[in-house]
């Protein structure tokens, strides 16, 4: 989002009264609770709970944009073991 959108929300916010205000916190809330999915995922859930075939739905995890270290073995390569233990 473009800091300059923001900065308009922020400064709208300020001209809101209370019940005005409690809208917006409880649309906000709304939406960050759906877990970020979207609105036709969030039917398909429904569906499933409803048919008894889901239990709960979990909130979607933040992917990871950045890059995990890598990790030293010994010995020989990784992908020989794999090879070798499938045999």
């Amino acid at each position: 989002m473009p800091q300059g959108v923001l900065e308009r929300v922020f400064r709208d916010i300020e001209l809101l009264n209370s019940d005005e205000l409690s809208r917006v916190r409880e649309e906000i809330e709304r939406r960050l609770s759906a877990g970020g999915y979207t609105p036709e995922e969030e039917k398909v859930h429904q569906a499933l709970f409803q048919a008894g075939l889901l239990r709960e739905v979990k909130p979607r995890q933040a992917s990871s944009t950045g890059e995990r270290p890598l990790v030293p073995i010994q010995g020989k390569p990784l992908s020989e073991t794999i090879l070798e233990e499938r045999r």
